[in-house]
């Protein structure tokens, strides 16, 4: 019985070591997750707060603006370049940071880029696709991901983001908080593109009502 009694001692003090030791390794990974992490949450909160808040933005202006400054200065980004593409389906440098003058302003239709974020509607790492161009930013401001905005399946625009200004490429963990943009982006340019037809349908009726009015006899 004395045996029986130690190994049962043993057996609950074993227990409560291994949940006092649990204990200490979460405390000590809490301790290291907020102290080196600290700026990765932070932009992880930041860009969560750009991705609710890109629908309500009021102008296309704004919304380049939300998907090309924020992340850059969320993540410490080299560079970022977003296109819009027009009705010919050429794209065009609509906004950029870190993009030197030498880099391209325009990309024709058939640009093997576009037509892969066309057909898969997805954030495209660069380094996995086959992407070359002479003009490009290089070194850390070269582009590492390209982020599609998909309008009723038209890709109304894109970004191109860079690395770190340190050097290092973007995580899985930031390309999807980048990646969660996406969403937010297109709404607002669909919202924006309504609003504008709208306006010219209104205008429209009311310059046929007034050519009425100036010939009755019509």
């Amino acid at each position: 019985s004395s045996t029986g009694l130690t190994v049962a001692i043993q057996v609950v003090v074993s227990i409560a070591f291994a949940f006092w030791l649990n204990a200490i390794h979460a405390r000590i990974v809490e301790i290291v997750d907020s102290t080196l992490f600290k700026r990765r949450h932070q932009a992880e909160k930041q860009l969560a707060r750009i991705a609710r808040a890109l629908p309500h933005a009021q102008s296309s202006e704004g919304v380049d603006r939300l998907l090309v400054d924020e992340p850059v200065a969320a993540l410490d980004l080299t560079s970022a370049a977003l296109f819009r593409t027009d009705d010919d389906g050429k794209a065009i440098l609509a906004r950029h940071q870190g993009w030197p003058d030498s880099s391209p302003t325009m990309l024709d239709a058939d640009d093997s880029l576009l037509l892969q974020l066309t057909a898969d509607q997805a954030p495209l790492d660069l380094r996995e696709v086959h992407w070359h161009r002479d003009d490009l930013p290089v070194a850390t401001a070269r582009p590492l991901l390209a982020l599609p905005v998909t309008v009723r399946r038209r890709l109304a625009a894109f970004v191109l983001y860079s690395g770190h200004a340190g050097g290092e490429a973007l995580d899985p963990t930031e390309q999807r908080s980048i990646g969660s943009l996406a969403i937010g982006a297109a709404a607002a340019y669909d919202h924006l593109e309504a609003e504008f037809l709208r306006r010219r349908v209104a205008e429209l009726e009311e310059a046929l009502a007034q050519m009425k009015q100036a010939n009755p006899a019509n």
